[in-house]
């Protein structure tokens, strides 16, 4: 795989990576064996160290789809928050992704530190 960097985008503190990635693995009953991968990570580079990464796959066999955003922040010198979500969509019954499909899910987070 491979990831690339734009840094100050615009002349602003805004940085952004894209991400691309093929997975192969000849082995049987292996999630991720004929696999494409695109992303692209933001990063605010701000006081509250503010950070989203976006990423969608599919399977060359199988057609069956995966999306994850994941989202960080500060809120406060001792309080961050989170946002993750994932998605398996359409995986075929033979795809060793549907089993996964009832999994999907979108989790917010709070951290207070002490």
């Amino acid at each position: 795989g491979i990831e690339y960097s734009f840094y100050s985008i615009s002349q602003s503190k805004i940085d952004i990576g894209i991400i691309a990635e093929y997975i192969n693995d000849e082995r049987e009953q292996i999630l991720l064996n004929n696999e494409l991968l695109i992303g692209a990570r933001l990063s605010l580079n701000d006081l509250q160290n503010t950070r989203f990464l976006l990423l969608a796959g599919k399977d060359l066999e199988t057609g069956s789809k995966f999306f994850s955003l994941e989202s960080s922040s500060r809120l406060y010198s001792n309080f961050t928050i989170n946002f993750n979500a994932r998605a398996i969509i359409e995986p075929p019954q033979q795809d060793i992704a549907f089993t996964l499909e009832d999994d999907n899910f979108i989790e917010i987070e709070g951290k207070y530190y002490f």
